[in-house]
């Protein structure tokens, strides 16, 4: 089928290469890797908003009991599912929840370019870092420093970040507008503390936060997105995740999203264009 690839020996080699090098990054970070389903129930998916923002998206089946299901798109709702099982205090926190799923998207047709942009497996270096609010910066710059290790790592350097903005004058941004703003200014305060270029684009936040893009021009000379970070301010709370902090009050986490590599299908597209197939030699 259309933007379901299939990975030869090498390529499932590079693939295997790539994931074990981020997991030993990450694990010597203190992420912790879990294992989550592909299918889930639409319940999960109502609750956490994407039924209603991203259902077009998705792909959903319906099994002999008429219940609705759906292919797992991303691996939020699960590891915010995970955090309610690990988290009670402040002192559990930061959690860092990691990742490597096979996830699948119902992309346009006219969309879809070679390993660029599939349909599936999409397997995202994915990984969830749970924070207070004062916790949030520090997490973010840190974020920031493994992006620029890594991309090092493969001589990357022709990249900015995209940083982009909630438009309060659409309707797709809910939840509280202060919470919005303040994670934007951190996001900001976070690049500017370490320098690191980037613009600014209005009206192009995830409907749950704002967010980085890592942008770069393809081989053709046109923009694009590598991988990406975002901020998440409205589906904890939605999802009813919480923690006790030092006064004994019940807070909502904030949420970082982010994804060093994108996904590894995408990179290795990106990465083959990039070096003409002359990758460095570990890989």
């Amino acid at each position: 089928g259309k933007g379901l690839p299939l990975l030869l020996p090498r390529g499932a080699k590079v693939k295997s290469l790539l994931s074990r090098y981020m997991r030993q990054l990450e694990e010597m970070r203190d992420y912790q890797y879990v294992d989550t389903p592909v299918i889930s129930h639409e319940k999960l998916y109502q609750l956490s908003g994407h039924a209603k923002f991203y259902a077009e998206d998705m792909f959903s089946i319906t099994d002999s009991e008429g219940q609705k299901f759906y292919v797992a798109p991303m691996n939020c709702p699960h590891h915010h599912q995970v955090y309610g099982a690990m988290v009670t205090s402040y002192n559990d926190l930061p959690l860092r929840l990691a990742e490597h799923a096979g996830l699948y998207r119902h992309e346009l047709s006219g969309t879809l370019t070679g390993l660029i942009r599939v349909r599936g497996p999409i397997t995202q270096n994915d990984a969830h870092i749970y924070v207070t609010r004062e916790q949030l910066k520090d997490e973010f710059k840190a974020v920031l420093k493994l992006f620029k290790e890594v991309y090092d790592v493969f001589g990357i350097d022709d990249y900015w970040y995209r940083l982009s903005l909630p438009d309060f004058q659409k309707d797709k941004y809910e939840g509280d507008h202060s919470i919005w703003e303040e994670s934007g200014v951190m996001i900001r305060e976070a690049m500017q503390e370490l320098d690191v270029k980037f613009v600014e684009a209005e009206g192009e936040a995830a409907f749950y936060g704002p967010k980085i893009d890592v942008q770069t021009r393809n081989v053709l000379g046109k923009e694009d997105t590598i991988a990406t970070s975002q901020v998440d301010v409205l589906v904890p709370g939605r999802m009813g995740l919480t923690y006790v902090d030092s006064s004994s009050d019940a807070q909502t986490p904030i949420v970082i999203h982010r994804a060093i590599l994108g996904s590894l299908e995408r990179f290795i597209g990106f990465y083959l264009e990039k070096t003409a197939g002359w990758l460095p030699f570990w890989l």
